[in-house]
């Protein structure tokens, strides 16, 4: 197989091994139930449109770019067939050896083939689709934006939503928390214009790294060349100057301007990720400045909906690298004993050897403060070491017969939560410019056997011990039917 440098690269290896399905004279506002069915299929394969109608043919739109694991493994170096905490083991040996690569600045790159500034910029040339029935508008779910933050010069690379008004002006919402929240009010303090690069297609490393959660001043950048093994070539923007990526396939350069000098305006609701449509509220938009594309550009796209019939954006291997990047920052903090991390929907879920009374409330504060995500658990769940954290039948049995819910349930109060949450959505809630940000509440669940007593604790598991299960197992497989493992 040929070497990847950029998204076309690995879309003809993705075609290679059969898992890129290509689809011609599309209707844009059949994508997106076309691309919520495709993510029910096993492996979900990567789709191709073209010939879309109301754009020019070569405009494409790729969906569903990193939704297996064969096509993760092309890129981050992750052995496809590694599950659960042997997976989350194995990206915390990899991060482990993490070393920044920083981007290479180069002249020139094929993103500037086609370059559009004042009056000829309009966004509407460059595929937008509408993903569900009642979202508000047309938007692009997979934009990777580019901001500098006025006061460090640190350059974030961030997901979010962009929704087009008119063909110089979008709408684009940064959760309140994330990097890009803080970088556009630095600018805006400063009385200034938040300077903006939209990417609406990059290589895959740039594309799986802008869903990752880093913490503030951790450059993506860099982080994408070591993932790569080579750094990203960035060219300066035509109109910002901001670093963009020279092999990306079209790129929005713009500013978000001061509330003062650019009204908000209502945007939304939209179909979420956790299948709810959230509600509107008033959000700054950009102005758009310049456009730069490819010949025959590759839009990524994304689509969300009811859990778990929803299309991926990222890798379908995050949360083992979330828990990879938890587990190595409490050893950091000094709390030993993990034995793993995982999640067991809705809980994240953290296994430990308790060595000292309190040892279970310490990490729960810990993973409390967001150590896994922009945002901390609204379900997080305490086990014992001898709990699979990513195994459902083993987390339940620990939570019903370790857990006395009057002793070791606790809710935790005013926690930084999304405004897509629909809980969040409260009678009085709604009476609050949701814009503004909204906290809510969190349940952390001790089922490990409490700490003063438990040696004295049933430690008798009424199963069959693993040894008489091997010698029945190799006894009677073949008349029983039982699968190799």
């Amino acid at each position: 197989m040929a070497s990847i440098t950029d998204l076309r690269d690995f879309v003809r290896a993705i075609d290679e091994f059969g898992e890129l399905k290509q689809v011609q004279n599309v209707d844009a506002n059949e994508i997106g139930a076309i691309t919520s069915i495709s993510s029910t299929l096993k492996p979900i394969p990567a789709i191709l449109f073209d010939r879309i109608a109301g754009y020019k043919p070569g405009c494409r739109v790729l969906v569903n770019l990193l939704a297996s694991r064969n096509r993760c493994s092309l890129i981050e170096g992750i052995s496809e067939k590694t599950e659960g905490l042997d997976l989350v083991k194995e990206w915390k040996h990899k991060l482990a050896e993490y070393v920044p690569t920083p981007p290479q600045k180069v002249e020139n790159g094929p993103v500037k083939e086609n370059i559009f500034t004042e009056k000829e910029a309009d966004v509407r040339i460059l595929p937008c689709i509408k993903w569900h029935p009642e979202d508000f508008s047309s938007y692009w779910s997979y934009a990777a934006v580019v901001m500098k933050d006025l006061e460090t010069g640190y350059v974030n690379i961030g997901m979010y939503r962009v929704s087009v008004y008119d063909k110089q002006t979008l709408g684009m919402h940064i959760a309140i928390g994330h990097d890009g929240q803080i970088i556009r009010d630095r600018w805006w303090k400063a009385g200034k214009a938040a300077p903006v690069a939209i990417c609406l297609g990059t290589d895959p490393w740039v594309a799986d790294v802008s869903t990752t959660d880093l913490g503030f001043g951790e450059s993506e950048y860099d982080y994408a060349g070591w993932l790569r093994g080579k750094a990203i070539e960035v060219v300066e923007g035509e109109t910002t100057g901001l670093p963009i990526p020279a092999t990306a396939e079209a790129v929005i350069e713009g500013e978000i301007p001061t509330p003062e000098d650019e009204p908000f305006r209502e945007e939304g609701p939209w179909g979420e990720a956790d299948g709810y449509y959230c509600r509107s509220f008033p959000g700054p938009v950009v102005k758009v400045k310049c456009i730069c594309h490819r010949d025959d550009p590759i839009i990524l796209g994304t689509s969300n909906g009811v859990p778990p019939q929803r299309s991926y954006i990222g890798s379908p291997t995050d949360r083992h690298r979330a828990a990879a990047v938890a587990w190595i920052k409490l050893e950091k903090l000094g709390l030993p004993g993990v034995h793993g991390i995982g999640f067991v929907s809705p809980f994240l879920v953290c296994s430990i050897t308790q060595l000292y009374p309190g040892h279970v409330k310490r990490v729960a504060d810990a993973l409390m403060a967001g150590l896994t995500g922009s945002r901390p658990p609204t379900h997080l769940m305490l086990v014992d070491d001898d709990i699979d954290p990513w195994n459902t039948q083993d987390v339940l049995w620990a939570m019903r017969t370790r857990c006395e819910p009057a002793e070791q349930i606790r809710i935790e109060k005013k926690v930084y939560t999304s405004v897509v949450n629909p809980w969040v959505w409260t009678p009085e809630m709604r009476k609050v410019p949701l814009e503004k940000g909204a906290t809510g509440s969190s349940l952390i669940v001790d089922a490990c056997r409490p700490y003063h007593w438990k040696d004295e604790f049933n430690e008798v598991i009424g199963d069959i011990e693993p040894v008489l299960k091997k010698h029945v197992k190799d006894k009677w497989e073949q008349v029983m039917g039982w699968p190799n493992e």
